[in-house]
């Protein structure tokens, strides 16, 4: 089956992944969306970690049929083009 924008071919052992994290330090919030393939064991997961005095929340969700997690998947590029420099200004502070 086919995945994202720029279609991914998943093997066949996983299955295709929208995931949502969202985020906080202080008063800055963002939002990261991955639209991939992973392993089975990982769809309708959830959690939250602290890392770098960042608090995470995730949500993993599958499905399985061709480009069933395209919509927002350029959203989610743009936000991982953005999101590394911002962390960086963050972890400087």
């Amino acid at each position: 089956m086919e995945c994202i924008k720029f279609p991914v071919t998943c093997p066949p052992s996983e299955r295709c992944l929208i995931s949502t994290a969202t985020g906080r330090r202080g008063e800055f919030q963002f939002v990261l969306r991955e639209r991939s393939c992973t392993v089975a064991s990982l769809c309708g997961t959830s959690g939250q970690k602290n890392t770098l005095g960042i608090n995470v929340t995730f949500h993993n969700a599958c499905c399985d049929t061709d480009l069933c997690n395209s919509a927002s998947a350029g959203k989610a590029t743009l936000a991982m083009v953005l999101i590394p420099p911002l962390f960086l200004l963050i972890l400087a502070k």
